[in-house]
């Protein structure tokens, strides 16, 4: 009776150390990412107003852009005189001079934003293996604990909703850490096809 009580008492201590351990992984991981995280919204912020400053000396250029095409339009139905010439030569290298500030705002622009997309991805695959790490060490933990059937657990002197309760705390531990690694890495794919994409558009 006092063995049963002492087994008792020993699987109730495992399971708490299980349960700090998965609690004190939990912890460790979500302060990283939150760290993290901050650092990565301070970047994206100055990102952001770097690209919304661009997109304002663009939208400038591309108005300036615009009423050059007129007044060279305006140009083609002067009378053919050297002045008419040499005007309509300098609104052509003006308007060439735009599209090339344009051009070279727009590269700037998806270089950034591929820039963001490849420390998002960096940032991401860390997550991953933090989270490996942390779901590494449960399971390592969980495994001795599976290494001890339910029927094995009753003949040692454990009660029925002992074995239960354990099984069923493993399995919800395991079903809960598996799906953390099948998001993140999911994430991790969305990410990459992004990025893909935004370096197809750059080499167009």
């Amino acid at each position: 009776m006092q063995l049963k009580f002492w087994n008792n008492i020993l699987v109730t201590v495992l399971l708490a150390v299980l349960l700090f351990v998965f609690t004190f992984y939990s912890i460790v991981f979500a302060q990283q990412k939150s760290e993290t995280n901050s650092v990565f919204d301070s970047e994206k912020a100055a990102l952001e107003a770097a690209v919304n400053e661009r997109n304002a000396k663009l939208a400038e250029i591309n108005k300036q852009l615009e009423e050059t095409k007129k007044n060279l339009d305006s140009t083609r139905g002067e009378r053919v005189t050297l002045q008419r010439e040499v005007k309509f030569l300098d609104g052509n290298i003006k308007a060439l001079d735009l599209t090339i500030k344009s051009d070279e705002i727009q590269i700037t622009t998806l270089e950034d934003e591929i820039n963001s997309l490849s420390r998002d991805i960096d940032h991401i695959n860390k997550s991953v293996a933090n989270k490996r790490v942390s779901i590494g060490e449960t399971l390592r933990l969980l495994q001795k604990q599976t290494d001890t059937s339910i029927i094995a657990s009753l003949l040692r002197g454990f009660s029925l909703a002992d074995g239960v309760f354990r099984a069923d705390s493993m399995r919800q531990l395991q079903t809960r850490l598996r799906s953390d690694i099948t998001e993140l890495s999911e994430m991790e794919q969305q990410m990459s096809e992004r990025m893909a994409v935004k370096q197809s558009r750059k080499e167009e």
